[in-house]
């Protein structure tokens, strides 16, 4: 994938744009209702963007961990500054393929269409197997009509998953009104 069509310049104009225009969108919705959180979750959001996915997800996680990494300033600080009162949201500057947390420290991770974003998708599949707790899960949302599926096949990111040591891959499509994302959904495996 050429970099200048997966990192586009966010500057303060873009970055406001695509906030108006995609936090609300339903794959947050989608991401975060698939992940079957519980009030003690401790949950990544890599790439969070606006933070959208993150605060939909702390009307379940009341007493766990919301932590949101993004590699873009501007997006980060439009984050922090729309966190809807929740302070139990933490965001942090990273980038999928360096992510600032522990091993095994969280119990589930979603990329909410920033997978086409990663600069190395294997290496940022192994930063989310490091982190993701044995037998936690890994959330990939990634809109058709967005992303260029056939970059990375469903058979080619099943072979990237495994290598960074997930299992029990699956896809499911999810559709509201005219917006289809695929859920590529994986367990950490137990070692």
């Amino acid at each position: 994938m050429s970099e200048e069509k997966h990192q586009p310049e966010w500057n303060e104009t873009i970055t406001r744009w695509y906030c108006d225009n995609y936090s609300e969108w339903p794959s947050n919705e989608f991401v975060v209702e698939a992940a079957d959180l519980k009030p003690d979750s401790c949950v990544l959001d890599i790439g969070c963007g606006g933070g959208q996915a993150l605060r939909l997800a702390s009307a379940v996680v009341t007493t766990g961990r919301l932590v949101g990494v993004e590699p873009t300033p501007l997006m980060l600080q439009f984050a922090k500054e729309h966190k809807d009162n929740v302070a139990s949201i933490e965001y942090l500057s990273g980038a999928a393929e360096s992510l600032p947390l522990a091993n095994a420290s969280v119990d589930i991770a979603w990329a909410v269409n920033t997978l086409h974003h990663w600069r190395d998708v294997a290496g940022g599949l192994a930063e989310a197997a490091r982190v993701v707790r044995p037998g936690g899960r890994l959330i990939l949302a990634e809109d058709a009509d967005v992303t260029d599926r056939s970059a990375l096949s469903d058979e080619a990111l099943r072979s990237a998953l495994e290598r960074a040591g997930f299992t029990d891959f699956h896809v499911v499509p999810t559709q509201r009104g005219d917006v289809l994302c695929y859920l590529y959904q994986c367990r950490r495996l137990l070692r």
